[in-house]
This record gives structure tokens, sequence and C-alpha cells, in this order.
């Protein structure tokens, strides 16, 4: 994506979206997503959840971001 995220302080939870019928953007904007944060949050990108809610797959990352 870019440059490495460089933030010192607190970080928020992040929860990212994205319907599967969505023909207006791109499954890879939310990837992309994943990985910014993934990265301001130090976390890595193997999720440490792996589940399905309401029939979609969810993801957790470092208890910090969800997907």
């Amino acid at each position: 994506m870019g440059a490495a995220a460089d933030h010192s302080g607190a970080h928020p939870l992040v929860s990212i979206w994205h319907g599967t019928a969505d023909t207006t953007v791109a499954p890879r904007n939310a990837t992309g997503l994943v990985e910014q944060w993934t990265d301001v949050a130090g976390t890595d990108q193997t999720p440490d959840v792996t589940d399905t809610v309401a029939g979609q797959r969810h993801r957790v990352y470092g208890g910090k971001v969800e997907y």
C-alpha cells in the first residue's frame, strides 16, 4: 500500500465492513485497510480469530482490528 504508519499514543479499535454484494467498492479496498490498520496497531496480518457471524466471514487481528 503506502508508507509505514507512524503514530504514537493510543490507537482506536477498528472494525472494517464490506458487503459481499457491493459492486461499487472493490474488496481489495477492505484488504488494504486491514493491511494499514494492522500496521498501525503493530500486529501481524494473521487473524487470531476466524469465525462466521450471521453467515459472513469474521476475522480479528491482535484484538485491535476486526474485518
